[in-house]
Order: structure tokens, then sequence, then C-alpha cells
């Protein structure tokens, strides 16, 4: 089988992609947080109820904190922050799939 200009690109771009340090420790960060939810299910009540009660505590003057605080712990404790953060990382099938469809 041949493989066409765009298919070959993309091959060149996926073995020539180096991964970002920043970005494996964020993503093994993530993925210890997600096996703790799975193993401990509580934990994920317990983080909301913390996200509902410290904000309150630590920014009582600022409620725009408050309720941007509240959201991220709400994301956490939902489990969508990987999906938002592995859509953004520009992952080498992601930037490929990116390219591929402008051409």
């Amino acid at each position: 089988m041949f493989r066409t200009n765009k298919e070959s690109k993309i091959s060149q771009q996926l073995t020539n992609y180096k991964i970002n340090p920043i970005h494996l420790v964020g993503f093994i960060i993530i993925l210890l947080v997600e096996i703790i939810f799975i193993v401990f299910p509580n934990t994920i009540i317990l983080v909301s109820i913390i996200g509902s009660i410290i904000p309150y505590n630590w920014y009582s003057d600022n409620s725009i904190l408050r309720d941007l605080f509240s959201i991220l712990i709400g994301f956490i404790s939902l489990g969508l922050i990987p999906v938002v953060i592995l859509t953004l990382l520009n992952s080498p099938l992601f930037f490929a799939y990116s390219k591929f469809i402008k051409k």
C-alpha cells in the first residue's frame, strides 16, 4: 500500500514528536487523581464538600475567586479536567489529526 503525501507528513510528525516533561508530569498527576477517585469513590464527595466549605472561609471578601475555586473543585470531582487537558495538550495524535483536517 502506498502512502499519500498527507499520510507521510503525519507519520513524520508523529515520529519527530517530543514529549514536553511538564505535560507528562501533569498527565501523571491527573492520572493519580483519577485512580484515587476510582479506588476511593467517597473522595469525590469529600472533595466536593471541601470545595464548598473552604473557599467561603478563604475568600470571604472576593466572591469571584471563591466561585472559580468552587468550579475548579467541581470539575476535579467530576473528572472533566483530564478530558480538557488531554485535548489541549497537543498530543501527537490530536496534533496530526488537526493538521490533517486543515489540509
